[in-house]
């Protein structure tokens, strides 16, 4: 039970570390453009 346990725990860390990695990434993304859409205006 504790080695499946886990086993999931890690799994379902990873899938959100690389959800939050993608989503930190978007939230950059976006704060650019609006900085460079400031710059052009």
């Amino acid at each position: 039970m504790m080695r499946s346990g886990l086993r999931s725990l890690r799994g379902s860390s990873a899938w959100v570390n690389r959800s939050f990695g993608c989503a930190a990434v978007l939230f950059l993304g976006l704060n650019v453009v609006r900085l460079s859409k400031r710059r052009l205006e």
